[in-house]
């Protein structure tokens, strides 16, 4: 028998739903599969149903607006078609004349009857919740009349006090008032009769009413299905049938009494949702006003919020953290948050690795745990709960699908804007996370690293959260290594320096540095010029414009950065003997030996020309700093000689040292570098043709004058790098020439 092929995949819409309380119209969609034999034959066909897209009905409307509303509807969803056209009005027609509470079939209402209404609102529970309904449904179908209801003398006033005093008791009631109080709220202009008449306090008093109702009910449940269960090991235990007999028929009680008050748990549920949704919206709204927020805040608004964290409605979670999102700026509501164990909360709704989450409700929890992460308490406690992992694992999912876009060559639409904003969230709050010591160790031991390398383009949304969290990271001398050991990794990194002139990115390569001759010396394998050619490449890729200036520095002889004649220069200072331990070296020995010529060459002459061209003060120091991190192994095996006559660095260190608006920080960094720099003897000549002696000399006396400001570590540094030009020859002269016993005899007093 041959395989069945797939023939053809289509999308069919199926039921159409309106979800009353988010205001949105849901059209289920069904996945059909249809496969065949190999002559086209449809031989069997696959159905599966796929999420329901969402239309939100953005604005009220009438009996007269049912038309556009459907046309608007149909034109925002492909999948639903011209034909399904009359199901939908006639699905938007049943909405309207269909309360939003309970299902209740209102009557027609007009703004004529509004002092009936009123007078309704004084006779019984029933009456009341009629009054309140018909006023909703006025306010609904023309959000026009919210204005006039809001402007009356008695109504407002008269709906808070029957909230205030049936609340308790008439859920149906109490949420009819407060839905109606979340239409006005949606109007700017109605917020100051809601403020006169009280109405935030009071739609707290009935959150707190209906979380006691709500708890009374969970124990209620509890209790049953505690004797449920004792009642069904009794009957396990029983010995005799008549035992046995009496306990399983308790058993059939319990579960009834057990099912019932299950089913009212669930009714209560439902309903609170929609109450809550319209009670914490009308809050949210009139939290506009700093002095409204402020006295929200005294009355456990925050336990509330943390409440709803807790309830199984997407709509409400989301609303509450976006509503704890605006409240977590403000300080003194973080104790609130800690005692009611916020994060451990949140860290439900961060997936972990492979799981998926609706971005509609990740992004602000990731923006929430951003605002606690200023917090050093909070940052412990989401170490604790396990989040940074999940955390990596997302930072990995976008890196990687970014890779994949790029390879692709695909442009940016709204779903990739999404994935960069969740990005940015993801990379800002493991910047934060970062600052703790233990933190920081599991994010450099996960795949990370390499994947937040791949914002550090000038474009990305996320690109200075990035090479902050790289600077954090960097301080691990684990993460340095990798980044040595993978050439397409540092070349990225020069490139997108030398294109964006970020003192930030600089300081990578300075914490990358100053780890020592350990990461100096790494050896990746790769000859100089190789890595070299991979920088200009990624020069020209990422500035067209510069293109020349890189294939000139990348078409350099290979013998520039390197001296080929190392062998017999090291031969003639040992008297012209012969090496005979270097003529019998094995290949293997050879090849070790070529690997062992540090990589950083290219790198090093990379950094020296651009520092030349630099003008910015922080990004002069900060490649300084770079610089002077160098292992004086490094310059005295002869490497960066052919870089400083290239560059004419010794003249642009000269012409700092000697300039007096130069800041001492860079000043300092000068000093260290030269002391490097006099490590390689054939760099000696240069130092004794420019001014850097004499220019040293001066900056000693300068800062060993009585009343200067004395820096002891500049002090030092400046007379470790002299000490060290007493070590050549030529330069010794020209010191003698200059130091007297004196100044030193002062700078030694003044220490």
């Amino acid at each position: 028998m041959s395989m069945l092929q797939v023939l053809r995949k289509r999308a069919k819409p199926g039921v159409i739903e309106i979800d009353r309380m988010t205001r949105s119209v849901h059209v289920h969609i069904d996945l059909i599969t249809e496969y065949g034999d190999e002559a086209g034959n449809v031989v069997r066909q696959e159905v599966r149903k796929a999420p329901p897209q969402k239309l939100k009905i953005s604005t009220n409307f009438g009996p007269n607006d049912v038309t556009r509303v459907a046309s608007e509807l149909i034109a925002t969803c492909n999948l639903l078609p011209e034909t399904r056209r009359k199901d939908l009005e006639r699905l938007l027609l049943k909405y309207l004349k269909t309360a939003d509470l309970d299902g209740c079939v209102t009557t027609a209402v007009s703004l004529d009857n509004i002092e009936e209404y009123v007078e309704l609102l004084y006779e019984t529970p029933d009456d009341k919740h009629e009054a309140a309904m018909s006023i909703f449904n006025l306010i609904r179908q023309d959000p026009s009349n919210g204005e006039c209801i809001a402007n009356h003398p008695v109504l407002v006033g008269a709906l808070s006090q029957v909230l205030k005093l049936d609340g308790r008791s008439h859920i149906a009631l109490s949420s009819a008032i407060i839905h109606i109080f979340f239409l006005l709220s949606n109007d700017e202009a109605c917020h100051p009769v809601l403020v006169e008449h009280r109405v935030a306090e009071a739609a707290l008093r009935v959150i707190g009413m209906q979380r006691e109702l709500y708890k009374k009910h969970v124990t209620r449940v509890g209790e049953a299905e505690a004797k449920l269960r004792a009642t069904e090991a009794k009957v396990l235990k029983a010995k005799s049938s008549k035992k046995r007999t009496e306990y399983e028929a308790r058993v059939v009680t319990h579960t009834k009494a057990y099912d019932s008050d299950r089913q009212r748990l669930l009714i209560l549920t439902k309903k609170q949702d929609r109450m809550f949704f319209a009670a914490f919206h009308t809050l949210l709204n009139l939290s506009r006003d700093p002095a409204i927020e402020k006295s929200l805040q005294q009355k456990s608004l925050v336990q509330h919020l943390c409440f709803l964290l807790t309830r199984r409605s997407p709509e409400l979670i989301i609303l509450a953290v976006n509503y704890l999102k605006n409240l977590s700026i403000y300080s003194d509501n973080l104790e609130d948050m800690r005692q009611s164990n916020l994060v451990p909360i949140l860290c439900r709704y961060v997936p972990e690795a492979g799981a998926t989450q609706e971005p509609a409700l990740l992004v602000p929890t990731l923006r929430l745990l951003f605002n606690l992460s200023f917090d050093p308490g909070f940052r412990q406690q989401m170490t604790q709960t396990g989040i940074v992992l999940r955390l990596t694992s997302m930072l990995c999912q976008c890196a990687e699908r970014e890779r994949e876009r790029e390879a692709m060559g695909d442009q940016m639409d709204e779903d990739d804007e999404g994935e960069a904003s969740l990005s940015l969230y993801v990379t800002r709050l493991l910047y934060h996370l970062s600052m703790e010591q233990e933190t920081l160790g599991l994010i450099a031991y996960s795949d990370a690293p390499k994947c937040v390398l791949t914002f550090l383009r000038p474009d990305h949304p996320a690109y200075t959260e990035a090479v902050a969290l790289t600077i954090n990271l960097v301080h691990v001398r684990r993460v340095s290594a990798q980044i040595l050991l993978d050439a397409s990794l540092l070349a990225g990194l020069l490139s997108t320096l030398l294109t964006t002139r970020d003192s930030l990115l600089a300081k990578v390569l300075k914490v990358i540095a100053s780890h020592g001759p350990t990461v100096w010396g790494v050896c990746l394998g790769d000859r100089v010029d190789t890595v070299t050619e991979r920088i200009s490449t990624a020069n020209r890729r990422s500035n067209p414009s510069s293109a020349s200036a890189s294939r000139a520095s990348s078409h350099a002889p290979p013998s520039s950065p390197i001296p080929q004649n190392r062998d017999r220069e090291r031969e003639r200072e040992r008297g012209g003997k012969s090496s005979l331990r270097n003529r019998s070296m094995s290949m293997r020995e050879r090849t070790r030996e070529r690997e062992r010529e540090p990589v950083l060459v290219g790198v090093v002459n990379e950094i020296l020309g651009f520092l030349v061209s630099c003008d910015e003060s922080d990004l002069v120091l900060e490649l300084l700093g770079t610089l002077s991190e160098m292992p004086p192994q490094f310059a005295s095996e002869g490497y960066i000689t052919p870089a400083l006559r290239r560059h004419d660095v010794v003249a642009y260190l000269s012409e700092l040292l000697g300039s007096p608006s130069v800041p001492d920080d860079i000043l300092f960094e000068c000093t260290v570098l030269v002391g490097g720099i006099l490590s390689d003897k054939q760099a000696a000549p240069l130092v004794i043709d420019s001014s850097i002696p004499l220019s040293l000399l001066e900056l000693l006396r300068e800062k060993s004058r009585e009343g200067a400001g004395l820096d002891a570590s500049f002090c030092v540094q400046l007379l470790h790098t002299l000490y060290k030009m007493t070590g050549h020859a030529s330069l010794r002269g020209v010191l003698l020439q200059q130091v007297t016993v004196s100044l030193l005899i002062t700078v030694v007093y003044r220490h």
